[in-house]
Protein backbone atom coordinates (compact mmCIF):
# COMPACT_ATOMS: atom_id res chain seq x y z
CA UNK A 1 0.00 0.00 0.00
CA UNK A 2 2.77 2.48 0.84
CA UNK A 3 4.33 1.83 -2.57
CA UNK A 4 1.10 2.89 -4.25
CA UNK A 5 0.93 6.01 -2.09
CA UNK A 6 4.47 6.92 -3.18
CA UNK A 7 3.77 6.26 -6.83
CA UNK A 8 0.46 8.09 -6.76
CA UNK A 9 2.32 11.07 -5.30
CA UNK A 10 5.20 11.11 -7.78
CA UNK A 11 3.89 9.50 -11.00
CA UNK A 12 2.17 12.70 -12.16
CA UNK A 13 5.60 14.36 -12.28
CA UNK A 14 7.35 11.64 -14.29
CA UNK A 15 6.51 12.87 -17.78
CA UNK A 16 9.82 13.84 -19.35
CA UNK A 17 8.37 15.31 -22.54
CA UNK A 18 6.14 17.64 -20.51
CA UNK A 19 9.06 18.53 -18.27
CA UNK A 20 11.13 19.44 -21.33
CA UNK A 21 8.28 21.72 -22.38
CA UNK A 22 7.24 24.24 -19.80
CA UNK A 23 7.31 22.20 -16.60
CA UNK A 24 11.07 22.52 -16.10
CA UNK A 25 10.53 26.08 -14.92
CA UNK A 26 8.15 24.86 -12.19
CA UNK A 27 10.20 24.50 -8.99
CA UNK A 28 7.65 22.18 -7.38
CA UNK A 29 7.71 19.88 -10.41
CA UNK A 30 11.51 19.82 -10.34
CA UNK A 31 11.54 19.12 -6.62
CA UNK A 32 9.20 16.14 -7.01
CA UNK A 33 11.13 14.75 -9.96
CA UNK A 34 14.43 15.16 -8.13
CA UNK A 35 13.09 13.51 -4.98
CA UNK A 36 11.65 10.55 -6.88
CA UNK A 37 14.90 10.14 -8.82
CA UNK A 38 16.86 10.04 -5.58
CA UNK A 39 14.33 7.68 -4.03
CA UNK A 40 14.59 5.15 -6.86
CA UNK A 41 18.38 5.28 -6.88
CA UNK A 42 18.67 4.80 -3.13
CA UNK A 43 16.02 2.10 -2.74
CA UNK A 44 17.75 -1.19 -1.95
CA UNK A 45 17.17 -4.38 -3.90
CA UNK A 46 15.05 -5.94 -1.18
CA UNK A 47 11.40 -7.01 -1.12
CA UNK A 48 10.09 -3.43 -1.00
CA UNK A 49 12.55 -2.26 -3.62
CA UNK A 50 11.37 -4.97 -5.97
CA UNK A 51 7.76 -4.02 -5.30
CA UNK A 52 8.51 -0.36 -6.05
CA UNK A 53 10.20 -1.29 -9.33
CA UNK A 54 7.41 -3.71 -10.28
CA UNK A 55 4.75 -1.11 -9.57
CA UNK A 56 6.69 1.53 -11.57
CA UNK A 57 6.32 -0.81 -14.55
CA UNK A 58 2.60 -1.26 -13.86
CA UNK A 59 2.10 2.50 -13.55
CA UNK A 60 3.76 2.99 -16.96
CA UNK A 61 6.64 5.01 -15.54
CA UNK A 62 9.33 2.68 -16.83
CA UNK A 63 7.80 2.54 -20.31
CA UNK A 64 7.60 6.32 -20.49
CA UNK A 65 11.29 6.68 -19.56
CA UNK A 66 12.30 4.06 -22.11
CA UNK A 67 10.19 5.73 -24.78
CA UNK A 68 11.84 9.07 -24.01
CA UNK A 69 15.36 7.71 -24.55
CA UNK A 70 14.31 5.73 -27.62
CA UNK A 71 12.64 8.79 -29.16
CA UNK A 72 15.35 11.33 -28.26
CA UNK A 73 18.33 9.15 -29.22
CA UNK A 74 17.43 7.05 -32.28
CA UNK A 75 20.17 4.54 -33.05
CA UNK A 76 19.65 4.95 -36.79
CA UNK A 77 21.03 8.49 -36.54
CA UNK A 78 24.56 9.60 -35.79
CA UNK A 79 25.37 11.12 -32.42
CA UNK A 80 26.25 14.36 -34.21
CA UNK A 81 22.76 14.63 -35.74
CA UNK A 82 20.58 17.53 -34.68
CA UNK A 83 18.18 15.14 -32.92
CA UNK A 84 20.97 13.85 -30.67
CA UNK A 85 22.71 17.16 -30.03
CA UNK A 86 19.48 18.97 -29.19
CA UNK A 87 18.35 16.11 -26.95
CA UNK A 88 21.53 16.27 -24.88
CA UNK A 89 20.44 19.66 -23.56
CA UNK A 90 16.91 18.63 -22.57
CA UNK A 91 16.21 19.36 -18.90
CA UNK A 92 14.49 16.01 -18.30
CA UNK A 93 17.42 13.89 -19.51
CA UNK A 94 19.41 13.80 -16.24
CA UNK A 95 16.28 12.79 -14.35
CA UNK A 96 15.47 10.11 -16.93
CA UNK A 97 18.97 8.64 -16.61
CA UNK A 98 18.83 8.64 -12.80
CA UNK A 99 15.37 7.06 -12.81
CA UNK A 100 16.35 4.35 -15.28
CA UNK A 101 19.43 3.55 -13.25
CA UNK A 102 17.45 3.32 -10.02
CA UNK A 103 14.62 1.31 -11.52
CA UNK A 104 17.01 -1.13 -13.24
CA UNK A 105 18.97 -1.76 -10.04
CA UNK A 106 18.85 -5.54 -9.48
CA UNK A 107 15.48 -5.69 -11.22
CA UNK A 108 15.38 -8.17 -14.12
CA UNK A 109 11.96 -7.03 -15.40
CA UNK A 110 13.13 -3.45 -15.87
CA UNK A 111 16.44 -4.59 -17.32
CA UNK A 112 14.65 -6.80 -19.82
CA UNK A 113 12.41 -3.90 -20.87
CA UNK A 114 15.45 -1.68 -21.47
CA UNK A 115 17.17 -4.34 -23.56
CA UNK A 116 14.04 -5.34 -25.49
CA UNK A 117 13.50 -1.68 -26.38
CA UNK A 118 16.97 -1.70 -28.01
CA UNK A 119 18.34 1.03 -25.74
CA UNK A 120 21.75 -0.57 -25.20
CA UNK A 121 23.35 1.05 -28.25
CA UNK A 122 21.93 4.49 -27.47
CA UNK A 123 23.04 4.22 -23.84
CA UNK A 124 26.48 3.03 -24.92
CA UNK A 125 26.83 5.96 -27.31
CA UNK A 126 25.70 8.37 -24.60
CA UNK A 127 28.19 6.75 -22.22
CA UNK A 128 31.02 7.97 -24.44
CA UNK A 129 29.79 11.55 -24.60
CA UNK A 130 30.99 14.39 -22.42
CA UNK A 131 28.42 16.99 -21.37
CA UNK A 132 28.18 19.58 -18.64
CA UNK A 133 25.30 17.59 -17.11
CA UNK A 134 27.47 14.42 -17.04
CA UNK A 135 25.02 12.46 -19.18
CA UNK A 136 27.80 10.06 -20.19
CA UNK A 137 28.37 9.03 -16.59
CA UNK A 138 24.64 8.66 -16.02
CA UNK A 139 24.27 6.45 -19.10
CA UNK A 140 27.22 4.40 -17.88
CA UNK A 141 25.42 3.93 -14.56
CA UNK A 142 22.35 2.56 -16.35
CA UNK A 143 24.52 0.15 -18.34
CA UNK A 144 26.31 -0.96 -15.18
CA UNK A 145 22.96 -1.91 -13.67
CA UNK A 146 22.46 -4.28 -16.61
CA UNK A 147 25.66 -6.17 -15.94
CA UNK A 148 25.36 -9.40 -14.01
CA UNK A 149 27.84 -8.34 -11.30
CA UNK A 150 25.19 -5.85 -10.21
CA UNK A 151 22.26 -8.22 -10.37
CA UNK A 152 21.86 -7.56 -14.08
CA UNK A 153 21.28 -10.04 -16.85
CA UNK A 154 23.14 -8.56 -19.77
CA UNK A 155 26.87 -8.49 -19.12
CA UNK A 156 27.55 -10.07 -22.49
CA UNK A 157 25.75 -7.38 -24.48
CA UNK A 158 27.22 -4.47 -22.54
CA UNK A 159 30.71 -5.97 -22.46
CA UNK A 160 30.67 -6.81 -26.15
CA UNK A 161 29.66 -3.27 -27.12
CA UNK A 162 32.39 -1.77 -24.96
CA UNK A 163 35.00 -4.18 -26.32
CA UNK A 164 33.99 -3.45 -29.91
CA UNK A 165 34.16 0.31 -29.32
CA UNK A 166 37.59 -0.05 -27.71
CA UNK A 167 38.85 -2.10 -30.65
CA UNK A 168 37.47 0.43 -33.14
CA UNK A 169 39.15 3.33 -31.32
CA UNK A 170 42.43 1.43 -31.13
CA UNK A 171 42.33 0.64 -34.84
CA UNK A 172 41.60 4.29 -35.66
CA UNK A 173 44.48 5.43 -33.45
CA UNK A 174 46.87 2.98 -35.10
CA UNK A 175 45.93 4.31 -38.54
CA UNK A 176 46.98 7.85 -37.56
Amino acid sequence: KIIDVLLNRFAPYVHPEAYDGSNHSDAIHTLHLDFFSNLTESTPADFNGERLRDRAIEYGITAELIHYVHHRFPVDQDKTSSVWTQSLDKPALPFVMHLLSGLAHSHPRTQRLIVEANLLQALHTLEGMSTAAKIGTMAENVLEELRDENGGLFKTGVGAMRKNTGATKLAAAERH
